[in-house]
Parts: structure tokens; sequence; C-alpha cells
């Protein structure tokens, strides 16, 4: 149903796209897989001072004045004639839909946040609002007024390839990652219990990838069945995940985690928690989602499990098809535009109170007070404007 003569997609993002986690890695995957179907990409984010060529940037600048930057985008719109919007916790793009002639998608990320409170405002003039997981759709549910314009759609990896002749059993001890650096919510404190708990063992090596703290340095540096990888470029790990055969995610909550679906595309079996977000969806085996009290105890077991009783080689073939089957970037695409007629005429209106930036930016990456809470409780700060705009 996409059939205007030239494909403008403009995505909207609070991050720009390839320089970090979560929506960052999600828009830059959005940017390859527009790219690669021929459309022209353009990126209304913050600037990163990088050079990025797969698309035209417009900078979103979170200190910037409310009224100038809602009347760039919409100038900006119109003169390059954008055909689709993606939003994906842009405050100023999310603001435009009302102005603007355009099939509008707006993405949620997180759970009850001021990022999901952001994906459906205005949601009178949005096309589609996607959630990434099943229990974000079920949330979203309740808030929309149209439930028909709500759709999950999983996120997505392109594949790099697969090594299926990797020959990492025949060393005869099990390879483990995990790559969420000391933080309490990616569940550092159960690693430090299955580090300590195979120290002695010659039959596990485990990798940790991310950064971590000066005492956790200290920590995981004084067993020699642990290896310290520090933070890397994510081309560069997702390069190296076939050597392993499994990776630890006991995140408490996330959105729809890239970090298991680029291990899946690899072939590494995942053993995940049952914590909030799309993890228990994403991996081919129920057994392998633990409950998050006492994960450290059951994923001990598990290990030995997996060790002792499974066939890892079909384990990591059924990964790599699970990614197969649900979870390649062709997938994402046709889901987000599918059923989306570029050619229809969509009814617009001026509403005129606009969202101010909800993420400040700070050099020490460190949120206010204010800005924490507004996050957490799903609070939009509002400003109504005026714009002499026709």
């Amino acid at each position: 149903m996409l059939s205007v003569e030239k494909k403008i997609v403009l995505i909207g993002s609070s991050s720009f796209p390839g320089v970090g986690q979560g929506i960052s890695s999600y828009c830059s995957e959005l940017v390859d897989v527009f790219n690669d179907k021929g459309w022209e990409v353009h990126v209304a984010c913050p600037n990163a001072n990088v050079i990025d060529t797969r698309f035209k940037l417009i900078v979103s600048n979170p200190n910037g004045n409310l009224k100038s930057e809602i009347s760039r985008l919409i100038q900006y719109s119109k003169e390059e004639k954008v055909t689709l919007i993606i939003n994906n916790d842009n405050p100023y793009v999310q603001s435009i839909a009302p102005y603007i002639n355009v099939k509008f998608i707006s993405v949620c990320h997180m759970n009850r946040t001021s990022v999901m409170s952001l994906s459906y405002y205005n949601e009178a003039y949005l096309s589609r609002v996607v959630a990434i997981s099943k229990d974000m759709h079920s949330k979203l549910n309740t808030l929309v007024n149209d439930s028909n314009k709500l759709k999950l759609v999983y996120n997505a990896v392109k594949d790099t390839g697969y090594n299926s002749d990797s020959n990492i059993t025949s060393q005869n001890k099990l390879k483990i990652m995990y790559c969420g650096g000391s933080n309490e919510n990616k569940g550092i404190s159960y690693i430090r219990n299955i580090c300590s708990h195979f120290s002695g063992s010659d039959k596990v090596e485990i990798s940790l990838y991310g950064n971590y703290s000066k005492s956790d340095l200290s920590f995981f540096n004084s067993f020699s069945c642990v290896i310290m990888h520090g933070k890397i470029p994510r081309e560069q790990l997702i390069s190296q995940m076939y050597l392993y055969d499994c990776l630890l995610f006991p995140s408490r909550v996330e959105g729809c985690p890239v970090t298991i679906i680029e291990a899946l595309s690899k072939g590494v079996i995942v053993i995940t928690s049952d914590g909030k977000g799309a993890m228990k969806e994403l991996v081919p085996f129920e057994r392998f989602v633990l409950p998050l009290k006492l994960w450290d105890v059951a994923a001990i077991k598990m290990i030995y499990h997996i060790m002792e009783q499974e066939n890892i080689e079909e384990l990591r073939s059924a990964s790599r098809n699970k990614y197969e089957r649900e979870f390649t970037t062709d997938i994402m695409y046709n889901a987000l535009v599918d059923k989306l007629d570029l050619n229809s005429n969509i009814k617009k209106g001026r509403v005129g109170v606009f969202l101010k930036w909800h993420r400040q930016i700070r050099k020490n990456n460190k949120a206010s007070i204010l800005d924490r809470l507004c996050i957490k409780f799903g609070f939009l700060r509002k400003k109504k404007i005026l714009l002499n705009w026709h």
C-alpha cells in the first residue's frame, strides 16, 4: 500500500542512532532497514558530534527554545516533503503530529514512565502506536482511546551472519557472557554470586562486558574463571558473540532488549529473567526464563544442567531459528508499515500545547531529582505556544 513516488521517513529519537544502547540501537536498525528498502532517511535527535552518512540529521536541542524547535521541525517536515514519521521518545517530534499531513507511527520503549506517556500523546493524530513487549501492549491498551491503532512489533537486528561450525563446545568448557556492567537493574548482584560459585571451576569461563565499578573490577579480577573485556563498540561485541555458548541476562526491567536478539542471531543460548519486559517472549524455551527471586541460584543449576544434560548445538540452532522466524529487520519493517497508505489524507488540527524535553542532558550524565521524578511517574512537561502557522 506504500505507493508514493519518493518515500522519505523522518525518524525521531531521544538519542543519536548507533552511539549507545536501547533507543539508540533501535533507531540505528531503523535507519539501516529503511535505507535498504529504498527510503530517504532523516533523523531528528540530539547532536552527538558524530558524522553518520546513513541519514540526514536535523538536530533536536534539549535545551533549545521550545517554540523555535517546534516551528523548525514543522517547516523542515514540509520542505523536505516527509511522507512518514516514526518517533522514538522525542518530545519535539511527538508535538508536531497535529500540524503535518503525514502518517505518524509512535513507538513506546518503556513501561509506566514518561516514555510511555509520550508514546500516545496526540493520539488523535497518530496512525499507529507500537508496543515492543506484551506487557507494554497490555498497559497501553488501557490508556489509548483507539485500540485499533495499537500494535505489537518486536525489536530486531540485521543479520550479520551465523557461524554454525564454531567448535565452541569441543574445548570442553562452557563459555558464558554478560553485558550489563555494574548495574543492579541489569542483575550485577546475581553475576557476582555466579562468578564466586564457579571461581574454582575449569569447566566454565565467564566474560564480562560493559562498565564496572572499581570495587567490581577488583572483585572479578580475583577469579581465574572471569575475563574482563570492558565496554566495546556494539559492532565489535556482536562480532564476538558467536564465541560464546550462553548469555546471562537477569534484568529486572527492560523494553525489548536488543542484546538478547543479537545473541539469538549468533546462536547463543540465552538465560534470562521473568522481569518486566519482552525477555520471556524472546527466548525459544520457557525453561530458560528464571524467576528474579533467587535468580542466581536457578541460573547456577541451569548452567550445570546445560553442561551435563543438554545438547548445546541443538540449543544454539534453536536460538538462531528463533531469530530468523521472528526478529529480522525485514520482519520488523513489514510489521511497522503494514497497511499504511501514504497517499491517504489525514485530518489535522492544531492544539498549541507542546512538550518540553523530558530527559535533560548534562555533562555528568546525571538527571536532577525533578527529571528523575518526571521520567519515573510519567509526567510530561507541557507548554502552550501560539504558532502563526498556515
